[in-house]
């Protein structure tokens, strides 16, 4: 489809007749001369030519000649006479444009040699160039509410002004930022309105936001339709999300002993996160989340709504903790807390005893105690103030199927010997005293405990049994009866 120009091009030519020896057809050419923005008009030329060829058409009668199109109307009997190549119509309409600047104007003409009772006709149409008619908006794809978002309005005639409105997705009506501009840009500051906005979306993090423009003439008329462009209007600073903030405070069991709140004991350590988050313009907590790490990306994790959260006899088998703090909006803070970082692991094993007991002769009265296990000495951890771990072994006896227990007493920690870099102790040949008849078996309860935890164990001792024993009636021998009397 053909546009116009200033100039004249060929835009149809119709079908050759025969007259005599003579050849005829009508062409049909267009230009457009002038547009008018400000009326939405063209003004344009249609130009019919004849075309002979092979001498001339003669005729002797009326010849009846009849163009129209748009804007055009034309009828006129041009007579008898000889006819050569000629000009038989011009004419400049002017015509009005489609609301959107399009148009599209078609012109045709014929000419009836009655004479020859023969019509040449001719048909054709082209495109106006588009005029300016309503401007459509540009601006950032989203902004920050708060701060100032600039509208391009893109004129397209000095002789058009320019009214801007917005609306959010939470107003029904518009709200003016220009009645009247002709400028190729236009602001909307929306520091005064952050807090409005921000009441009205506690539960999103945007809003979008449309601007309007209404493009009109000099007379005030307006001009084509309404255009319009978005942008997410977003719940955020200049330096980041409008997250919520949290204070975490982290208290552990054991700070009496490491005399701090970041040490862990391993395996007996409870840690325990309270948070408090407070969100921004009228966002709510949403709730708060707590993970526990194996690794880097795996981790245990737990949500509620109190932000208290314990972690029971924390170990090294977690590398990192954390603490997280989610608004309504969908944004959240979250802050680690690193072994080896913010926390420091204290090594530490459970007390344990093991061993075995033993008479120092078969006869002898006297029992003595072999033993070791896990005891982890030392200070708990290198803060200053740290308290040293101390363990103690009480015991009691009793015969063999005795109801009631004896206390035996406590074995020091100086009878001890002390393994620190493997946490471990031993005993051996300690002397519990004379105290157990070698005619006797006995029960014999040890119990070590250090600050934190500890075990308990039995242990039996058989009685005595005599190289050669003397009886009232009968003589042993390495505990075998060897003579009987009455």
């Amino acid at each position: 489809m053909a546009t116009l120009t200033t100039s004249y091009q060929l835009i149809a030519s119709g079908g050759t007749q025969s007259f005599n020896g003579a050849y005829g057809h009508l062409e049909l050419y267009m230009k457009y001369n002038s547009q008018s923005t400000e009326n939405n008009q063209t003004n344009y030329s249609a130009l019919v030519n004849l075309v002979v060829t092979g001498g001339y058409i003669g005729n002797f009668s009326s010849a009846n000649l009849s163009v129209s199109g748009d804007g055009i109307s034309y009828s006129t009997d041009l007579g008898s006479d000889k006819y050569y190549s000629r000009t038989l119509y011009e004419g400049s309409p002017t015509v009005t444009h489609n609301d959107d600047g399009s148009k599209y104007v078609s012109v045709s003409a014929s000419i009836y040699f009655a004479s020859w009772q023969q019509t040449l006709y001719v048909s054709g149409g082209a495109s106006l160039p588009t005029i300016p008619r309503a401007s459509t908006p540009t601006c950032d794809s989203y902004f920050s509410i708060g701060n100032t978002l600039t509208i391009n309005t893109n004129p397209l005639s000095s002789a058009y002004h320019y009214k801007l409105t917005y609306k959010t997705d939470f107003q029904t009506a518009e709200t003016t930022i220009t009645d009247s501009t002709a400028a190729s840009s236009v602001t909307l500051d929306t520091s005064s309105l952050e807090d409005t906005w921000l009441k009205a979306i506690p539960n999103s993090p945007n809003t979008m936001l449309t601007i309007y423009e209404y493009t009109y003439n000099s007379s005030g008329t307006q001009v084509g339709s309404t255009k319009s462009c978005t942008t997410n209007a977003i719940v955020k600073g200049d330096s980041g999300h409008y997250a919520p903030t949290q204070v975490v405070t982290i208290t552990t069991s054991t700070s009496s002993l490491t005399n701090d709140n970041t040490s862990i004991i391993n395996g007996q350590t409870n840690i325990n996160f309270n948070v408090v988050g407070t969100t921004y313009g009228y966002a709510t907590i949403s709730d708060y989340k707590f993970q526990k790490y194996t690794s880097d990306t795996s981790a245990e994790q737990i949500t509620n709504t109190t932000g208290t959260y314990s972690v029971e006899n924390a170990s090294s088998s977690y590398i990192k903790y954390s603490a997280q703090t989610w608004d309504s909006r969908w944004y959240n803070v979250r802050q680690y807390y690193k072994v080896g970082t913010y926390f420091t692991l204290v090594p530490y094993s459970s007390v344990t005893l093991q061993g075995t007991l033993a008479r120092t002769e078969p006869t002898s009265n006297e029992v003595k105690l072999t033993a070791n296990g896990y005891y982890k000495s030392g200070t708990f951890g290198s803060t200053t103030g740290a308290s040293s771990n101390s363990v103690t072994i009480t015991w009691k006896y009793r015969i063999a199927g005795a109801d009631t227990w004896t206390d035996g007493g406590t074995i020091p920690e100086s009878s001890l010997t002390l393994d620190a870099d493997n946490m471990k102790w031993s005993i051996t040949s300690y002397s519990l005293g004379t105290i157990f008849s070698y005619l006797n078996n006995y029960e014999i309860q040890f119990t070590i405990a250090d600050k934190l935890t500890s075990a308990t164990t039995t242990m039996n001792v058989t009685k005595g049994i005599p190289m050669l024993g003397m009886f009232e009636d009968h003589i042993e021998a390495n505990g075998e009866v060897l003579v009987y009397w009455d």
